[in-house]
């Protein structure tokens, strides 16, 4: 590593637990909001009680992030639509930045098999996100315009 990449990473490391810390607050907060939401099937947070593992998750970790999944209740055009209308969510897989990031997982895998999947395949509407650092209200009316295309 040279010596910029090294600098960079000593200033990001002061900031890291008040970040980490948002991460996890927000994540909650849009997890639990998203679990009362009648367009989503299921929440696959840690940090919820409804979560299987809950209680394991809370034992051993000190924090639960913010990143999670959830299954929305549409099909194929249906999570394009969703994914289409998100303006504060970017598609990606970078989870460790502070810009908030969304993959639909399913419909991806969906696509790739020509829409015909098999046992064990993820649901069509099987979304990851990553909660950043943007307020947690302009990210749930985000998701909440988007969520009203589906």
């Amino acid at each position: 590593i040279g010596p910029f990449e090294a600098w960079l990473c000593i200033r990001g490391m002061r900031t890291l637990p008040l970040r980490l810390r948002q991460h996890e607050a927000s994540g909650l907060e849009i997890a639990a909001w998203l679990e009362e939401h009648p367009k989503v099937r299921r929440v696959i947070h840690p940090g919820l009680e409804s979560h299987p593992q809950h209680e394991l998750a809370r034992r051993q970790m000190r924090g639960m992030g913010g990143l999670f999944s959830f299954e929305l209740d549409a099909d194929l055009d249906g999570v394009r639509r969703f994914v289409n209308a998100l303006s504060l969510f970017r598609i990606g897989v970078s989870w460790g930045g502070f810009e908030s990031l969304v993959l639909p997982v399913g419909a991806v895998e969906a696509h790739r098999k020509g829409g015909r999947l098999e046992p064990g395949d993820l649901p069509v509407g099987f979304v990851r996100l990553f909660i950043g650092l943007e307020d947690a209200e302009d990210l749930r009316r985000d998701l909440e315009q988007a969520l009203a295309r589906v």
